[in-house]
């Protein structure tokens, strides 16, 4: 038998409005507290492979997303008392960008 999760791989680009993410980090942490190890890239697949295909099911799923209050689902967690994940590589939504030109060593343009 051959596992979904083991299939040939396409990289995606993810935009994902903060509190998304930031509910996407807490459900890792859920998955984790289960003992089960789970990448971000991993849950969103789960998500995905477990979303409703029937039309009128996935339009209920998207009318209630696109009607959600930022601050309700925000105030929405799984819980306190989670374990700490952490990731290889670059920490998540930094950027290279400083606001001082001189940081960086690179010449500003003037207008």
């Amino acid at each position: 038998m051959d596992y979904l999760s083991d299939a040939h791989r396409r990289k995606v680009l993810v935009v994902l409005p903060e509190p998304i993410d930031d509910r996407l980090e807490s459900l890792t942490r859920v998955a984790r507290a289960a003992r089960i190890q789970v990448s971000r890239s991993q849950l969103l697949a789960a998500l995905v492979a477990s979303a409703p295909t029937d039309p009128a099911r996935l339009a209920r799923v998207m009318h209630h997303y696109l009607a959600q209050d930022v601050q309700v689902f925000s105030q929405e967690h799984p819980g306190t008392d989670l374990p700490q994940i952490r990731h290889p590589g670059a920490k998540r939504g930094r950027t290279n960008q400083h606001a001082d030109p001189e940081a960086t060593g690179r010449e500003t343009k003037s207008p």
